[in-house]
Order: C-alpha cells, then structure tokens, then sequence
C-alpha cells in the first residue's frame, strides 16, 4: 500500500467512527457531520451539512476526507511506519485534538523508554523517530508493539479523565479497542 492509499484509508476509517450527522447537546463540539465540529470548525460544518442534506452522506464523506487531510494529517505522519499506531493518534487526534493526541503519545513514549522528549504535543522529527523506533518493540508472542499497547492505556485513562466520560465512555472506548485491533 502507498503512503497516499495508507492516509485515505485512515481518515475514510476515522469518518466511519465518527458517524454521519450527530447533534447530542452534551457534545461539547456542538453538532457534527462525519465528526466535523460546528463550534470548532463553523464554517466547514455548514458545507458538510449543506452537502449531508443536499448530495447524501457518500458525497459528505469525500469532503470529510479533504477537511481531515487539511486540517489533521501531519506531514510527518507519512513516515511513520507502524500503520496501527498511526492509525490510532490520528483518530484520537481528530476526537480530542491533535496536540492532546500527540503529547499523549510523547508522555508515553518518555514513560516506557525515558526519551527526554519534550511535552508539548507538536509532532516533529524527534517524536517521529522516537516512534520509529519503539514502535517496533513488541512482547513476545504479541503483534501489537509495547509503545501502542500502552499508548492506548493512556488514552484510556485520559478518557476516564473527562467530564463527560459517563456520557461517552461507550463510543470513545469501543472507537478505541476498534481502532486499536485496527490493520491497514
């Protein structure tokens, strides 16, 4: 699979989790369509829902992955070679944001092999080494690294955090376990 095939897979995945139109009024991001938030992005959710109403949910879909290209893929994360893991910060990016999915992901990382990364959630070169080369370290008789094994505890625990955990806490932790046993 090419880097490009990798990514649309991805994000088309990440939509499939996020779900068509919803507007629950203890979402803090107000009402979605395909996970784009009207109070974060107002302006791309009235085009999203213009074309929901208008041209059907497929026709949605597309432009979701144009908006999730754009305003959630990182360059870098083209590189990274674990397709789960990456998998996993983006969807959790797009769900609590990119920089809370990224400092996670750097809090791990200092936690299970101090690499004196420093937190503060920007996804650069020494975070996307950092990744490359633990990602590749697993339990024996277990395919899933020990780096995303305990990456997605600590999201676990961070969604165990919230405010609003008692409301979500079916769809964040099924998306997580499903994103999880994910393979692209």
């Amino acid at each position: 699979m090419t880097k490009k095939e990798r990514k649309k897979v991805i994000i088309e995945t990440t939509i499939t989790e996020e779900g068509g139109s919803v507007n629950d009024r203890f979402d803090p991001g107000k009402g979605t369509v395909c996970g784009i938030s009207s109070k974060s992005f107002p302006r791309e959710y009235l085009q999203a829902m213009s074309i929901y109403r208008t041209e059907g949910l497929e026709a949605t879909k597309r432009f979701a992955v144009y908006f999730y290209a754009k305003n959630f893929w990182s360059y870098l994360y083209d590189e990274i070679e674990d397709s789960t893991l990456l998998q996993q910060l983006f969807d959790f990016g797009v769900n609590a944001g990119k920089q809370t999915a990224v400092f996670l992901l750097q809090k791990t990382l200092n936690k299970l092999y101090s690499t004196g990364l420093t937190l503060d959630g920007a996804f650069g070169n020494v975070t996307l080494n950092a990744v490359n080369r633990f990602s590749k370290e697993s339990k024996k008789g277990e395919p899933e690294s020990i780096l995303h094994n305990e990456y997605e505890l600590t999201i676990a625990s961070w969604y165990r955090e919230r405010k609003m955990f008692w409301r979500f806490k079916n769809g964040w932790l099924r998306r997580l376990f499903h994103i999880f046993n994910w393979e692209g």
